[in-house]
């Protein structure tokens, strides 16, 4: 609630991409706005006080935050997060840059290994449910390690998987959903965007997607 996504990408990022509005992109059934925790400053200070760090007073020190190195886009995100929680929640955090392989390397032991955070990202591989909720954070597949378990949200996304009617599906995964904005494992910054600059003398354009991505398209051209 403290990390304002809307400036991470507007100004940060120069809006490059889609402002974060969950943590599961919209868009995919399930995910609903309202679910959102937004960015609000006051509750966060008031949640970190409740938790024993008021005004950043007692915070562990050497909480880290891991990223690649080679990734300027990435660097400044992780810089601009450092300096929005110490300009408004008070504490501070460590950068950790690594060289992209060892970074992969790391990662993958974070499996059964503690961490403080890191920066991950995901595209659709096919657009369903199940390839969001089940497939990155049910606690059994748990994509990005996050050593998140909700056992309500297990539940759900479990009979989401075997549900054939669509709109109990639907609701099945949007409780799914407020579940995992509540308990916030996870703080989405952006959701990726695609920009094309067009000739004007191509016409009846049409693009088709195959495993969530645009793979071709189908166009005209003026005589």
């Amino acid at each position: 609630m403290a990390t304002d996504a809307k400036r991470l990408n507007e100004v940060v990022l120069k809006d490059a991409y889609f402002n974060a509005v969950s943590i599961v992109a919209p868009g995919i059934p399930g995910q609903k706005k309202e679910n959102a925790l937004g960015y609000d400053l006051t509750k966060a200070k008031q949640l970190l006080a409740e938790a024993g760090y008021a005004d950043g007073r007692g915070w562990p020190a050497n909480v880290k935050f891991t990223f690649p190195a080679e990734a300027a886009e990435t660097r400044s995100v992780a810089e601009a997060v450092q300096g929005i929680w110490k300009s408004g929640l008070g504490i501070d955090i460590v950068l950790e840059p690594m060289e992209a392989k060892a970074f992969d390397n790391w990662r993958t032991t974070r499996q059964t290994q503690p961490f403080h955070m890191y920066v991950s990202g995901w595209g659709s591989d096919y657009e369903d449910p199940n390839n969001w909720y089940n497939l990155l954070f049910h606690s059994k597949a748990d994509f990005f390690y996050a050593h998140w378990k909700n056992t309500d949200f297990d539940k759900l996304v479990d009979q989401g998987l075997l549900e054939n009617d669509q709109a109990k599906r639907r609701a099945l995964y949007e409780s799914a959903d407020k579940l995992l904005n509540a308990d916030a494992p996870y703080i989405t910054y952006y959701h990726w965007a695609r920009f094309d600059l067009i000739k004007p003398y191509i016409e009846g354009l049409y693009h088709f997607r195959v495993l969530g991505r645009v793979q071709a398209y189908l166009v005209r051209v003026k005589k």
